[in-house]
């Protein structure tokens, strides 16, 4: 090895690691562009349920089936939409790789072993290991090392540890070419460019791999002490990596430059580890204590940061993965997250200043309110850190408390030459955050003490104050925040925008809310009053009624104030919904509906109740469908019959109403219920659902729904805010499909997935399918039906298909004998169906049901008839002996058809005795008459004997 000397190193590490920083120092630190109110992006975090299975997922890829496969330290994670498994593998692995346009192999890479993931004829998932084989053996004999890379290019395979770079021939799994490292001088990366493969060597640079050589690229000479982590092509010419020093550059086969995002110093602060391209021009960093930075390839843009602060459960980001749905899965130190960038729902909740569970939502121009059980808030653009100081979650997360440590990662922050700032964090095994966040000062001569120390593995230097990092992270993350309206602090429930004011439902009264300057404040209309219903008069829209828990108000708009007008007299019960219709008022209220006269200026005269009977408490909803007024109870829809002046049940609505209906009516003009598990608007019950409300479907406990004047859709979801885009569009169906992924039988025993044909016995009579549908959007929402086709039969074919069924498993307790094809196929959330999938099988009859057995038989019986006859031929002496052959012949013949159909009968009885016995009583009576004629017949001829 040749020897580098200090003013090298020195001058080196100026270069990379100084060099830009003084590029861009004109930038401004917290100079972010920002993010469209456009929400968070919609996730889902996962728990893996299975026991002794840690966090640690070091790589991710997506199988053939669209089956997800994670590279954990004790095997290979698969997760195919129904069940986790681990599949074990010769040493830990570290990476995976798979690509449809050659074999459809994952392939995997572990520690001093590599193979591929392969599917045994009983459909279970096995590793093979590719550097086991025989003649590999005789090819390579050293240490592999970690092997955490893998590279598919048309007929080979790259496998890539510090040690090793091993090319494997495709077709037949051979190595053809090992290239290894000098033990003074490791590997530190490895990345491809047109299908050519360089190494960057610790210490010396990046080299082309030119047939057994490794030749230096001249100019990567400045960048030797650079580990690269991650590469890919960045367009035609150039290959982007991400380097140890949590820098990306672009390289075109000579030259290596530095390529800037806009919030390089977010990724800088919080220490950047990986890359993956996401789209045609989107780049997704990840970081070791930021999460992911998505950014626009051409420009550098920031487009989404996905954190702890924005609903990521951990920041320490350990791989990354692009699904073909184009969703980003996340594996941290918390679980495993699935990022759905295109999935038309936006989180509006996960904005800092948000207090209590959120009730409902209004959009007034281009400003968003949402009321909680805390009050109502708006959301706010940021525009200076300080706004934002108090709320970072990140600093939250210190506080949790952990009893062992696994590991300690310093980050290194020098101000100057002569302080140095450490932030040290400390994870547990389930990646929970110490106790508290560490600020140690030390006292060192040089920040550079080796450059060993600077690069290695478990130190990276950070040139950034730690307080700046606090505001990046802030900035970035947190774009927007909900600034709460002031003068209110009670439970709201509904919303109603008039002009410049907010109209607010809450738990002390009717409030008004109105902008003063910067600040949003509410005054109240209607005092000490539970606030249920507010409705706005078709004929005036400055008059209000609201609906109270002691009777109704009317409330006018006037001169830019609200003023309450009137209370109804005489009237103190609880009001849930009003409406208005031909110069009258529907109240809808506990177990009743009340009719009230009113005036031409909406006051108001008279009233008249109509209870409804109920043994229980019940709200009704009085709401306009179809043009007349209707009354909701989980009795029924009813009607009112002007002739008859009472309440009478509207037979055409009785559909959309059961028990179990869910209504939602806070918004005029749309009635929102949910009925076979969709949710549809029956204002007008005769105009087509607009398909984007399928999209609700993805949601198990809707509160609330609002559609914007833009056609927008917001739902309240189990105390959450969301946003369907009114451009949403379902995907084409062929993402989704339903396959069986094993079969066993009732001993547990896996049965083959190819020309099933089986042996009739008691362990194969009964079969049990496990199916699967990798659809990771609500994936506990799929359902699955299926029909057993019998082939044998020579009937007409009637399909019948089973009902929807949430379990992913079918059983069949018993089938007899026969040939069958078993039909499948699945419902997403969305209720769209897959494709049929069949699954061929024949059980074998047992030896009893075959054609010679009843050949035998036939001629066993027929045999004993002929000797009865013979027998009784031969006169009196021979009577009895030939009565007795006959009746053990039709004894026999009688049993033998009960045994027969002995396994249908307890089949269909589920194997109650009860009806064993009363098929013992049949041949019993059965045969009593039979051995009753026989005697007859004897004795007949006893006498017909006597007489001659």
């Amino acid at each position: 090895m040749n020897k580098i000397s200090w003013r090298t190193i020195k001058s080196t590490l100026f270069r990379v690691y100084l060099y830009p920083f003084l590029l861009i120092t004109g930038l401004c630190l917290s100079h972010f562009v920002a993010i469209a109110q456009d929400g968070d992006l919609f996730l889902t975090n996962y728990k893996v349920p299975l026991k002794n299975i840690d966090n640690q997922n070091r790589a991710i890829v997506q199988g053939t089936n669209n089956v997800m496969y994670f590279a954990n330290t004790k095997g290979v994670l698969s997760y195919d939409g129904v069940v986790w498994g681990i599949i074990p593998t010769r040493n830990t692995p570290y990476s995976l790789s798979m690509d449809v346009r050659h074999d459809n192999l994952v392939y995997v890479g572990c520690r001093n072993n590599f193979g591929y993931l392969t599917k045994d004829k009983l459909g279970r998932e096995t590793y093979k290991s590719i550097s086991d084989n025989s003649e590999n053996k005789k090819i390579f004999k050293g240490d592999y090392g970690e092997l955490n890379r893998i590279i598919q290019h048309n007929e080979f395979i790259y496998f890539y540890s510090n040690k090793v770079l091993v090319k494997v021939r495709r077709k037949n799994h051979v190595i053809a070419q090992v290239w290894k490292a000098d033990k003074d001088n490791q590997f530190a990366g490895v990345l491809f460019m047109h299908k050519k493969p360089y190494i960057q060597v610790k210490t010396k640079g990046l080299h082309k791999v030119e047939g057994d050589k490794l030749v230096l690229v001249e100019k990567s000479k400045l960048y030797a002490y650079l580990d690269i982590y991650s590469s890919f092509m960045y367009d035609n010419e150039r290959v982007i990596f991400v380097a140890s020093n949590s820098w990306s550059y672009l390289f075109d086969g000579e030259t290596i430059r530095l390529y800037i995002p806009r919030d390089y110093k977010y990724l800088l602060g919080n220490l950047m580890r990986n890359a993956t391209r996401i789209g045609h021009k989107e780049i997704a960093y990840s970081t070791l204590s930021g999460g992911v930075l998505i950014v626009k390839q051409d420009y550098g843009t920031t487009h989404r940061v996905i954190n702890y602060q924005t609903g990521l459960p951990d920041d320490e980001v350990i791989s990354l993965y692009k699904d073909r749905l184009g969703a980003l899965w996340i594996c941290h130190s918390n679980g495993i997250s699935r990022v759905d960038a295109n999935l038309p729902i936006k989180a509006f909740s996960s904005y800092a200043g948000i207090d209590g569970n959120v009730t409902s939502s209004v959009k007034k121009g281009d400003s968003l309110f949402v009321s909680t059980s805390e009050g109502v808030f708006y959301l706010s653009k940021v525009s200076r850190f300080e706004e934002v100081a108090s709320l970072i979650k990140k600093e939250a997360k210190y506080l949790r408390t952990v009893q062992k440590i696994e590991r300690v990662i310093t980050i290194t922050e020098p101000k100057d030459r002569k302080r140095t700032k450490l932030r040290i964090y400390r994870h547990s095994r389930e990646g929970a955050k110490d106790v508290k966040r560490k600020i140690d000062i030390k006292e060192t001569s040089k920040v550079e003490e080796t450059p060993s120390r600077v690069i290695s593995f478990e130190k990276a230097s950070v040139l950034l104050p730690n307080e700046d990092i606090r505001k990046i992270y802030a900035m970035a993350s947190i774009p927007f925040i909900y600034k709460k309206v002031e003068g209110l602090q009670a439970k709201c429930r509904q919303l109603y925008p008039h002009y410049d004011n907010v109209l607010i439902a809450s738990n002390i009264g009717l409030y008004a809310a109105s902008t003063k300057g910067k600040r949003m404040i509410a005054k109240p209309v209607v005092k000490d009053e539970y606030v249920h219903f507010i409705y706005q008069s078709v004929q005036d829209t400055n008059r209000f009624y609201v609906g109270t828990e002691s009777g109704l108000h009317l409330v006018n708009y006037k001169n830019g104030n609200f003023r309450a007008k009137q209370k109804l007299k005489d009237m103190d019960d609880l009001v849930y919904s009003i409406l208005e219709h031909n110069g009258k008022l529907w109240i809808g209220s506990e177990n009743q509906v009340l009719k009230v006269d009113i005036d031409s200026v909406g006051g108001f005269k008279n009233f008249k109740r109509f209870p409804f009977a109920n043994s229980y408490s019940e709200n009704i909803a009085a709401r306009l469908i179809d043009g007349e007024p209707a009354f909701f109870l989980s009795s029924g829809i009813y009607s009112y019959d002007a002739k008859k002046d009472r309440l009478i049940q509207k037979t055409g609505l009785q559909k959309f109403a059961n028990s179990e209906t869910k209504v939602l009516y806070h918004q005029p003009g749309f009635t929102w219920v949910e009925t076979n598990k969709l949710w549809k608007n029956i204002t007008d019950t005769k105009a087509r659902n607009f398909l984007r409300t399928r999209f609700l479907e993805i949601f198990d406990d809707i509160q609330d729904i609002y559609v914007d004047k833009g056609e927008n859709i917001w739902v309240v979801n189990d105390n959450a805010l969301y946003k369907i885009n009114r451009r949403a569009k379902l995907d084409d169906r062929k993402y989704f499909q339903v396959f069986i992924k094993n079969v066993r039988n009732k001993k547990g025993k896996f049965l083959p997935l190819k020309d099933l044909v089986v042996r009739h016995n008691d362990n194969t009579l009964s079969f049990t399918f496990q199916l699967a549908s990798p659809f990771f959007r609500n994936e506990d929402n799929t359902e699955y039906q299926y029909w057993l086709e019998n082939l044998d039969s020579h009937r007409k074919k009637k399909i019948d298909w089973s009902g929807w069924n949430k379990r992913a498993i079918i059983s069949f307790p018993f089938l007899p004998s026969g040939k069958y094809k078993l039909h499948v196929r699945a419902k997403n959330t969305f209720g769209q169906e897959s494709e049929e999938q069949t699954f061929s099988f024949e059980v074998k009859p047992p030896f009893w049901q075959t054609s010679w057995f009843y050949a035998s038989q036939t001629l066993f019986f027929l045999g004993l008839l002929l000797v009865s006859l013979l027998v009784s031929r031969k006169g009196k002496k021979y009577a009895r002996v030939s009565y007795v052959l006959t009746f053990v012949t039709i004894i026999t013949f009688f049993e033998y058809i009960m045994l027969t159909a002995e396994p249908y009968v307890d089949n269909a009885s589920n194997n109650v005795p009860v009806f064993k016995l009363g098929m013992n009583i049949l041949l019993a009576l059965t045969l009593a008459p039979i051995e009753l004629l026989l005697r007859k017949l004897i004795l007949k001829r006893k006498d017909n004997e006597k007489e001659a």
